[in-house]
Order: C-alpha cells, then structure tokens, then sequence
C-alpha cells in the first residue's frame, strides 16, 4: 500500500516538472497543524517566485484529488543546505559529504548514525562514522579521524552499511563557513 506522500508525489510530478522543476520529496506532518511540505528543486537554485509558481499550479489539484481527510498546509520550499534525502539516487549525489541518518529499527544498537556519505551500492549506503565535521571556520587538522591521512583499516572498522528500507530519514548536515 503507497503511503500519503508516494500517492501525492505521484499526482503532482507532472505539473510540477511540467514548470521546469525536480519534485525534490514530500512530507506529510500530522498533529495540531498538519502540514504537507513539498520540496522542489531546480539547477540553478530556488527563489520565493519559484514556490508560489508551484504552489499555485498544485494546490487545485490537491483541492480536486482530496489526498489528505483532514485541513492541513501547504509549503512549497527548496529543500536548503540541511536537504533530505528521499531517494536512494539523492544519496548517489551527495557521496563524501556529511550526513545524519534516522533509522527505523535499531542497527548496533543506534538509531541514529552521523558522518560521511562514503558509498551508495545497490540499496545500501554506507557510512564512515568516524568522520569529524570541522568547526566553522577552522581546518581538519592533521591526524584528526577525518583527515585524509587515516589509514583504510580504521576507516573499514568506522564503515556502517544501512540498508535503505531502514532509513526513516536522512539528511545532509552541511559545513558551513562564513569566513
């Protein structure tokens, strides 16, 4: 059975690439204010016009197609820095960048996992947990776990591989330096 979001994604991939936009994900939240978010991307970046263009065109269709029983709101947005990744092709993009990783079941005892995106093979990612994400405005210093001194033995023994189907979400976790 296809879930809110597949089924949403599904009915509005068309309108949306049909502006010149990547239907980047959907997320449905419940609760007080129950929220559909939908993440659009482009090469070039996302402005504000670029939400409104798309939440004008989809928001009729969701009004015919009635997806969701009860009210929610509707947020177009780009998916940012922080960007999750709902695919395992987004991942395929983003190998060597920082990630964190929800899981749905417990794998070594975890449920969360964060470091660097170090492979995407079939339907598993893999995970180099050893990696330290610089500080702002400071460089990996020599020896550190994430310089490229590291020998492949520790790296292999820092390596988690996470199948996809247990990925309750992910993201990137960006570095970012303003200096």
């Amino acid at each position: 059975m296809a879930s809110i979001q597949d089924n949403i994604k599904e009915m509005i991939r068309p309108t949306v690439e049909s502006l010149g936009y990547d239907l980047w994900g959907v997320e449905f939240t419940k609760g007080k204010h129950p929220t559909l978010l939908v993440f659009i991307d482009k090469e070039d970046g996302i402005v504000i016009e670029d939400c409104e263009v798309v939440s004008d065109a989809i928001s009729p269709i969701l009004d015919v197609e009635d997806p969701i029983e009860s009210e929610y709101d509707l947020e177009v947005s780009s998916p940012g820095l922080d960007r999750p990744l709902f695919t395992i092709e987004q991942f395929s993009k983003y190998i060597d960048q920082p990630v964190i990783v929800h899981l749905r079941m417990a794998q070594q005892n975890r449920r969360k996992f964060a470091g660097k995106l170090v492979a995407v093979e079939g339907n598993t990612i893999s995970i180099d947990t050893s990696y330290v994400k610089p500080k702002p405005g400071k460089k990996a210093k020599p020896g550190r776990v994430n310089n490229a001194r590291k020998n492949k033995e520790e790296t292999a023994q820092n390596v988690v591989d996470i199948m996809f189907t247990n990925i309750l979400r992910a993201n990137l976790d960006p570095i970012i330096d303003f200096i």
